[in-house]
């Protein structure tokens, strides 16, 4: 467990140990956490096989004689008369919204008492 006097399988360096401690203790202990060359190679298949499942999710593309054709052009007289109702109904909103402004505003009436129990 970290913290007790065991705790020097878990350091990877010696002088990373409790401080105060010998250094002889750690002698025989690597600096490098994969010298063990078959956990290398678990690490290195496992990190292989974690690429080889992302695989299945690939982008697929539209066929592109899916692709509708152009639409055409609208005309000019026709986007002016969308331009001038559109131009209309904000003037008629925001004639409303003065309308509302306006307006005086009556407080409702407040709720009655609640008889005490």
């Amino acid at each position: 467990m970290l913290g007790t006097k065991s705790d020097g399988r878990y350091m990877l360096h010696g002088r990373f140990a409790r401080f105060g401690g010998s250094n002889r203790r750690y002698a025989g202990m690597s600096a490098m956490l994969l010298t063990n060359h078959l956990w290398a190679s678990v690490a290195l298949l496992v990190a292989l096989g974690g690429c080889a499942g992302a695989s299945g999710n690939m982008v697929e593309f539209r066929d592109l004689a899916d692709i509708p054709e152009r639409p055409d052009v609208t005309s000019r007289e026709v986007n002016e008369q969308a331009e001038q109702a559109l131009a209309e109904d904000r003037a008629r909103t925001a004639q409303a919204i003065e309308r509302l402004r306006n307006e005086p505003f009556a407080a409702p009436e407040p709720a009655p008492a609640r008889p005490d129990p």
